[in-house]
């Protein structure tokens, strides 16, 4: 491992491959101690929300890991997998979370893999259910069926941390701009003023720009004059939205 860092290190445009950045947090989810660990969990994370990123061998493996360090990482994994329609995959995650005491796995596996059935049965009864049991129903039914998804959301509303908010109505209501929805807009405003940017989330930028071409679409300028001001630097700087700002 000492001489792989060595080698990465006298890379010089190709350093930051996948493949090498992947071995490199295996590596140091195997080795590092308890005070490092949440960083390299943090960094692990974030590596793995790139769908393409996450095909790889090593990254799974990595994936893997970090669930036997850090048990508490494995359900946001778990709805990244499902967001990016990596069932199978979802599935291993779920057998982990299945060792953790309390979770309804039987109820999980349902949703997961018998959506429209798990919705049918307990749709009117998301109060009631485990919130993450429900929240995995949610992000597989916002493939499928995005009112429903948002009615679940809507359940859930009170209950979600805000940043659970920010992820979930950023799912929602990006997949509802892709379609073009009427609601979309509103579902959008529902997560709050990091909408896009929560712990679920996976693609905040893409996100964030779905949300402005809705109002540019609807013709609402002065929504969209605000949601221009309101992008990373690195989104507003881009020739099209400085255009349509002017």
């Amino acid at each position: 491992w000492n001489e792989l860092q060595n080698q990465r290190n006298k890379l010089f445009w190709n350093a930051d491959e996948p493949i090498f950045r992947c071995w490199n947090i295996y590596h140091r989810l195997k080795k590092d101690n308890k005070k490092t660990l949440p960083a390299i969990v943090a960094e692990s994370q974030r590596l793995l929300k790139n769908a393409q990123i996450g095909d790889l061998a090593v990254c799974q493996k990595a994936g893997q890991t970090m669930i036997r360090r850090s048990p508490s990482s494995a359900f946001a994994y778990l709805l990244t997998l499902i967001e990016q329609n990596r069932i199978n995959r979802a599935n291993t995650v779920l057998d982990a979370l299945a060792k953790q005491r309390g979770f309804p796995i039987k109820e999980a596996k349902l949703a997961l893999n018998q959506t429209t059935k798990w919705y049918n049965r307990y749709g009117k009864k998301i109060n009631k259910r485990d919130k993450r049991v429900a929240l995995i129903g949610l992000y597989r039914l916002s493939r499928t069926n995005i009112k429903a998804a948002a009615k679940v959301g809507q359940a859930l509303q009170p209950r979600l941390t805000g940043s659970e908010r920010a992820s979930v109505w950023g799912r929602i209501g990006y997949v509802a701009a892709l379609d073009h929805l009427p609601e979309t807009l509103s579902w959008y405003a529902k997560g709050g003023q990091n909408v896009c940017n929560g712990i679920y989330s996976i693609n905040p930028n893409r996100c964030v720009e779905w949300r402005a071409r809705t109002a540019l679409r609807e013709q609402r300028w002065k929504t969209l004059d605000q949601l221009i001001q309101s992008m990373p630097k690195s989104l507003s700087i881009q020739p099209n939205w400085i255009y349509w700002r002017g």
